[in-house]
């Protein structure tokens, strides 16, 4: 008896559940897929939102982002929102990542931006209302998000989704359209968010005035939910993969023929290549490496399932030079193509840059921006900091100018350019990233710190003033956070650090088209940074 009253409590929930999202569609964000059907989806209860709205200051309606140091490099107007880093409950800070909002001027902080803000100028995101101000898969500019909850909020439970990911639920008003449906969106993927404005509940309200009857409706879906959530509990060691990235059953990537050159193609720039154990990694494999299938006539393959996801490995042969040993080892199908098709290849990247902008090199008139946010907080051209300075006891001389300010603070392309090699650890616990830029010249921007920002990746182009990294700090101790700036002609190809290399009678260990950086980066410091 009490298996059925149990039964018929839970139906009812369910049902209350239901109604309240009778003849409204749901739907989840995918960026490469856009707006995805979600009907089959359930929905659970959590409180702990990862995304918040900022509360400008009383007079002008802004705050400042600070770094770990507590000063400030850029501005936070009212409205922006954020995503929550973590908490420290003894200073009262958070750390943050901007996510987009209301900018008005250059100096605002910018997408990907971290950095920390009173805890008592963030606001829930139930606060406001996010207005899409561009077209996008499935979505029109003008499309309105608004999300519901107190202590607790909606998150869309898939299949497909991973565990770990967040999915929250809002409530999506088509331009023109007061009904809702309600679209589920990742907080750790903001491609969604790139171009928005926020509204507060009033402009809301001119807006959409049947705002305030889907309220009660989501809060009555919350309360229900929460109650279902509390009588099936998940198991504990639930877990749910990630989707696969493509369909292997179908590969097209095996019916490359002989006679077609193959290369190792991939957006992150370097490759694992694994034993036939598939458990063990053997080698790294660079984007633009040649490969031949191991067989003559027909590949040797694998299934294997990495992270996850199930991928066919294929056995191929590495072209190597005289008298080195024969590298032989089994690569994702999915990375190999031909050269031809390959848009991260080198002859992609060549025909690609002189497209991007009409800025002809070094000496354009219109080149350059200066990388960091603000002038430096020491000089760069003397000292340790300087380029040609003696390093290990003289045995080399320092290859780069040091760019000293605050950790975290944004790093900015100094001009047009196409990242030739993605991050990948430098020095010190610190990562490094090439960019070839538009006229050809090459710079390495080194000790950063390992977090990406959106988007950059391999063959990705970015225009002067982007974000291509964070400032970093070497773990030795030595040293202040700065940026290792390093610059080269572009006029030879290879990697940048070349050991027991001479120029100049020097030993720089690096490649011999390297140039002293001082000079431009004065020019440059002096045009952005007037007195």
């Amino acid at each position: 008896m009490f298996f059925l009253q149990k039964s018929l409590f839970t139906i009812v929930l369910s049902l209350v559940a239901q109604t309240a999202l009778a003849g409204a569609d749901r739907f989840y964000w995918d960026a490469r897929k856009g707006l995805v059907e979600a009907n089959t989806c359930t929905y659970k209860t959590y409180s702990n939102v990862k995304l918040a709205f900022v509360k400008g200051g009383f007079l002008q309606g802004r705050i400042g982002l600070e770094n770990a140091d507590g000063k400030i490099f850029a501005d936070i107007d009212n409205g922006t929102l954020v995503r929550i880093i973590s908490s420290n409950e003894e200073t009262a800070k958070v750390q943050v990542e901007i996510i987009g909002g209301n900018k008005e001027n250059d100096t605002d902080a910018k997408k990907g931006d971290l950095g920390f803000v009173p805890k008592a100028n963030l606001r829930p995101i139930q606060s406001r209302g996010i207005k899409i101000n561009e077209d996008l898969l499935g979505l029109s500019a003008g499309t309105l998000l608004v999300t519901f909850g107190e202590n607790s909020y909606l998150r869309m439970n898939c299949r497909d989704f991973s565990a770990e990911k967040e999915y929250l639920v809002f409530n999506m008003y088509r331009p023109g359209e007061t009904n809702a449906v309600q679209l589920a969106v990742n907080t750790s993927d903001t491609s969604l968010f790139n171009h928005i404005s926020t509204l507060d509940k009033e402009q809301m309200y001119n807006l959409i005035p049947t705002i305030i009857n889907d309220d009660m409706d989501m809060k009555t879906l919350i309360t229900a939910t929460e109650k279902l959530d509390q009588r099936n509990p998940p198991p504990a060691n639930e877990t749910i993969p990630d989707p696969d990235e493509e369909d292997n059953e179908n590969d097209d990537h095996l019916k490359i023929q002989n006679g077609v050159e193959t290369i190792i193609c991939s957006a992150s720039g370097s490759i694992n290549v694994r034993d036939e154990s598939l458990s063990n990694v053997i080698y790294t494999a660079q984007t633009g490496d040649q490969v031949k299938f191991y067989q003559s006539f027909e590949p040797q393959t694998i299934k294997g399932v990495i992270n996850g996801v199930e991928y066919i490995f294929v056995k191929v042969e590495f072209e190597t030079k005289a008298g080195e040993p024969q590298k032989i080892g089994y690569v994702a199908s999915t990375l190999i193509k031909a050269k031809s098709e390959c848009e991260y290849a080198s002859s992609y990247i060549d025909d690609l840059l002189p497209t991007i902008s009409n800025m002809t090199g070094l000496n354009d008139p219109n080149c350059c921006t200066f990388p960091t946010m603000k002038r430096v907080t020491v000089p760069f051209s003397s000292g340790q900091r300087s380029f040609g300075w003696a390093r290990a006891g003289g045995k080399r001389v320092h290859a780069a100018n040091d760019l000293y300010r605050f950790k975290d603070e944004p790093i900015r392309a100094v001009a047009p350019g196409i990242v030739i090699r993605p991050l990948y650890r430098f020095y010190g616990g610190t990562y490094a990233l090439e960019v070839v830029h538009s006229g050809g010249f090459v710079v390495r921007y080194g000790e950063m710190t390992g977090v990406v920002p959106e988007g950059i990746n391999f063959g990705k182009v970015v225009q002067m003033g982007d974000r291509v990294g964070y400032m970093g700090v070497v773990n030795s101790g030595c040293c202040s956070p700065m940026l290792h700036f390093e610059l080269y002609s572009g006029k030879l190809k290879g990697p940048l650090t070349q050991f027991n290399t001479e120029i100049n009678g020097k030993y720089y260990n690096r490649r011999q088209d390297l140039l002293n950086p001082t000079p431009y980066l004065l020019k440059w410091q002096n045009a952005q940074f007037r007195k």
